[in-house]
């Protein structure tokens, strides 16, 4: 994992400009914005990444994810993200991402991805940027689904859908705890079979 840590911290400057939260794109070898190939991170996709959590949370956070330690919590183990503003104009309250990593000792179980929305005329463009994210750091972790989930983002639509060893959902909710028309979105990718993302 080493020789990918270079690849990893560049893709995590690519989120700066929004301050970065998780960061997510897609499989194997692939093109960089400059043609050369990348090597990723888990190059057998989604089974790899839930297979280890301790692992999966550290490389999530060289992506820029800053994940706290992956602990018990109530019945089962969680790693949480410092929140992360994708504000567009200055409000006390921004539009804030928020990254989860849910399962058991030994295994993910789900990696979710929460956006709260207090300024709803800046939801759009903090959609966009939160499938931005996941694109971004997707494409170095070697994980299928992102810009399916992007093109939901930015569509303002909701979505369920396969990867291969992953679900995903994107799903947008009434938040009025946040103000008058505020929403919520939370986009999930659950490994098959799991049980925590629907308990937790």
């Amino acid at each position: 994992m080493n020789r990918a840590l270079p690849l990893l911290l560049a893709a995590a400057a690519t989120l700066g400009a929004c301050k970065p939260a998780a960061q997510a794109p897609q499989p194997a070898a692939t093109p960089s914005a400059t043609g050369t190939p990348l090597t990723v991170v888990f190059d057998k996709g989604w089974p790899q990444f839930w297979a280890d959590p301790v692992n999966a949370v550290d490389v999530l956070n060289r992506t820029g994810a800053r994940l706290d330690a992956y602990a018990a919590k109530g019945a089962g183990y969680e790693a949480e993200a410092v929140p992360t503003a994708l504000d567009f104009k200055t409000t006390p309250k921004p539009n804030t991402a928020y990254i989860t990593a849910i399962g058991t000792k030994g295994q993910l179980d789900a990696l979710r991805y929460r956006l709260d929305l207090p300024q709803p005329d800046q939801a759009a463009k903090a959609a966009t940027s939160l499938g931005e994210m996941i694109v971004n750091s997707f494409r170095v972790l070697g994980l299928a689904g992102a810009h399916e989930v992007a093109g939901a983002l930015n569509a303002g639509k909701d979505l369920t859908g396969k990867a291969e060893g992953a679900v995903y959902s994107v799903i947008r909710q009434p938040a009025p705890e946040l103000g008058a028309g505020a929403q919520r979105i939370i986009v999930t990718f659950s490994r098959p079979g799991a049980s925590a993302p629907a308990n937790s």
